[in-house]
């Protein structure tokens, strides 16, 4: 699970409940720049792909009804 990353990394999240929680990355300018969705009941760690993105601090969000998690990612 690295943060700060070259490629990807991966997220673990808490056990969510039977709703979609939809993920956003926002650039240190807080502009949404990435977004995709946990789906329902899922358990698996996502992979998520930073190969693309400029060098540079991200934020990563994943909302659910559980609440808001926020997580600084580096791209190095």
């Amino acid at each position: 699970y690295p943060i700060p990353v070259k490629h990807s990394f991966f997220e673990d999240y808490p056990i969510l409940t039977n709703l979609a929680a939809p993920l956003r990355l926002m650039n240190e300018l807080g502009q949404g720049v990435w977004q995709g969705q946990i789906p329902a009941g899922s358990q698996t760690p996502l992979t998520v792909d930073l190969s693309a993105f400029r060098k540079g601090g991200y934020y990563l969000t994943v909302q659910s009804d559980n609440g808001k998690r926020v997580k600084k990612v580096v791209v190095q």
